[in-house]
């Protein structure tokens, strides 16, 4: 006991690993039947010191890794509520813990998130004062004949019953010798000084609202590219605001093309997607199990949202058509269609959507983007008003079913990628441009997509400008 030496719960662990690696380990505790599961911490220490190892060398060599959390948890509960109401310094500020989440796999210091919730703090009862409520003044009653003791313009109101009895009693004492004093006119004194009671009506009637015109339905003008897109078994990742029909859009080409419609939001573990196999033994499905395996159209809503490294299994799921699950290797379904809904093009969080997370480039490199933004002829129309006149139009689509036009367009455009893949090598950008682009673009292009939608799609996908200046130099 006398060589006992003191030590943490991490520096155990440590000392205990390095005893453990020994070469001479596993004849040291067969011979003296040890079992590691039961060795008291002086145990350990005595095998150390006959291995070589010292348990003194590892006092203070434990350094505990710090805790970390899920970025996007804690600003999605602390920060989007009052994220309006940040100064720019702070905005600085979040910006820069969320650089540290994008290099970390999406998680932040015990620290780090401490700091947040300081900077949310400041904010949240940053709120203006109500402004003060009008009270209604008591009405006047008419002058009476008879002389009647009023309330002096300086005397403070009545505030409670033994007050009002109070004044009443001295009131009515002043007019007890009026032969006049009727019950009507006490009525009229109460009605004088007693205040008058606050009265407020509500009407729950249900409000009119306009409706849509009865059997037509006004589809976002860019839905004809959507759905020639997933009909020729492109995957699509849908970039526009919140509220500009992305959800819609999706049911609206599963019930078109005569699929069932799947959906999911936002994932932080990769369990969410591929299901997982409980204490019991059973297969927990997931409705992206169904969809793959089925047959089905699959929209991953908030795709930007998600852990990075939760949404790498649908890599090979999209551009495969393969997807290891828990129970087995399972093959796409041919109906099996894949459509992202995101608020961002994939690259991180912005001054709007603070909650947004960096994805991994190959992930993104299996969609063709299709950006989403507000249209006024659908918002018409949800409200029962006539077309505005600036209102895009839908796009037309037209496939091209000759097969020596599909040739001949499938190599001007491979020219086309190639060219603006070695522009990218030349001028160092950081964006890929894989043969997928290619496959992707000859289908959009076949099925009636222009050539700059397919362009904006498949090959610059949300490209800042200073980059595309650069390509097109």
């Amino acid at each position: 006991m006398s060589n006992y030496v003191k030590m943490t719960e991490g520096e155990r662990s440590l000392f205990c690993k390095a005893v453990r690696a020994q070469a001479g380990w596993k004849s040291y505790r067969t011979i003296r039947g040890l079992n590691s599961a039961h060795m008291s911490v002086e145990a350990w220490q005595d095998a150390g010191r006959a291995l070589g190892v010292d348990p003194a060398d590892y006092v203070g060599k434990y350094e505990p890794k710090p805790r970390t959390v899920v970025y996007v948890h804690i600003v999605n509960h602390y920060i989007a509520p009052v994220v309006e109401r940040l100064s720019d310094r702070d905005r600085e500020f979040v910006s820069r813990i969320r650089d540290d989440a994008d290099r970390n796999g999406g998680r932040i210091t015990d620290g780090q998130a401490e700091a947040l919730r300081k900077v949310a703090a400041r904010y949240a009862d940053d709120k203006p004062a109500p402004a003060p409520v009008p009270v209604p003044e008591a009405p006047k009653a008419d002058p009476m004949p008879a002389p009647v003791p009023t309330r002096p313009a300086n005397e403070s109101p009545v505030t409670d019953t033994a007050d009002a009895a109070a004044k009443i009693a001295e009131i009515l004492a002043g007019v007890a010798g009026n032969a006049k004093l009727d019950e009507a006119r006490v009525v009229e004194l109460i009605r004088e000084h007693g205040g008058t009671p606050a009265h407020v009506t509500i009407d729950l009637r249900t409000p009119a609202m306009p409706e849509g015109v009865p059997g037509e339905r006004v589809m976002h003008y860019r839905e004809p590219l959507l759905m020639a897109a997933v009909n020729a078994g492109v995957n699509v990742m849908l970039v526009g605001p919140a509220g500009s029909g992305k959800t819609t859009a999706a049911q609206n080409v599963a019930a078109a093309l005569g699929i069932p419609f799947y959906f999911t939001g936002a994932i932080d573990s990769p369990y969410k997607l591929t299901g997982f196999i409980d204490a019991q033994g059973r297969v927990v499905r997931t409705a992206f199990r169904e969809a793959f395996e089925h047959g089905g159209l699959f929209l991953f809503d908030e795709y930007d949202g998600s852990l990075p490294g939760a949404v790498l299994p649908f890599n090979a799921a999209t551009a495969n058509r393969v997807c290891d699950f828990p129970d087995g290797i399972v093959r796409a379904h041919p109906n099996f269609r894949a459509v992202a809904a995101c608020n961002t093009f994939g690259r991180g969080s912005d001054r709007q959507y603070v909650g947004r997370l960096q994805q991994d480039a190959a992930t993104l490199d299996r969609f063709a983007t299709l950006t989403w933004d507000y249209d006024p002829a659908l918002e018409s129309a949800m409200i029962g008003l006539p077309r505005p006149s600036d209102a895009p139009l839908p796009a037309s689509i037209a496939p091209i079913t000759s097969d020596t036009a599909v040739r001949e367009m499938a190599g001007l455009w491979f020219e086309r990628v190639r060219k603006v893949r070695a522009r990218i090598e030349e001028q160092k950008i950081r964006h890929v441009v894989s043969p997928r682009a290619t496959v992707a673009g000859v289908k959009l292009l076949s099925a009636g997509w222009n050539w700059a939608e397919t362009e904006e799609a498949v090959i610059f996908k949300g490209l800042d400008a200073d980059s595309r200046a650069k390509l097109a130099a």
